[in-house]
């Protein structure tokens, strides 16, 4: 059943408030509040997808050293239907150095791969393959 404009409407409301509180925490640096209001936000979306509330509440994973779960929030499934190049440099450049924290070498340097055959100039990549 398709929801109606009023719904959605509602819906996309409560999305965006509870995205920028979570924004606001996060700014703050107050990264368990902003996860809690970025989970949240992706709970109550039942029609409505934001990619950003993924990345925001990914950023607080990666900031409290929960990498693991910074790579499940950056490799969403949601992000395969974007074309965004620079949010795709920007996912795989974190994804590969949650798995350069966590020892996992060999996929860290498959994210900066991935980075370098969408930027090949992109320094960061190159530096991090370096280093690896």
């Amino acid at each position: 059943m398709n929801p109606s404009n009023e719904e959605l409407a509602l819906e996309v409301a409560k999305i965006d408030t509870l995205y920028k509180e979570g924004l606001s925490f996060l700014n703050k640096g107050e990264f368990n509040l902003a996860i809690e209001l970025f989970s949240r936000a992706i709970e109550v979306s039942k029609y409505v997808v934001q990619l950003d509330t993924y990345m925001a509440r990914a950023i607080c994973y990666m900031n409290n050293g929960n990498f693991i779960d910074a790579i499940k929030d950056y490799l969403n499934p949601l992000f395969n239907t974007n074309d965004n190049q620079e949010l795709n440099i920007i996912r795989y450049t974190n994804v590969g150095y949650a798995y350069f924290r966590l020892g996992v070498h060999s996929e860290a340097r498959n994210y900066y791969k991935k980075v370098l055959m969408i930027n090949p100039n992109d320094s960061d990549a190159k530096n991090m393959l370096e280093k690896l």
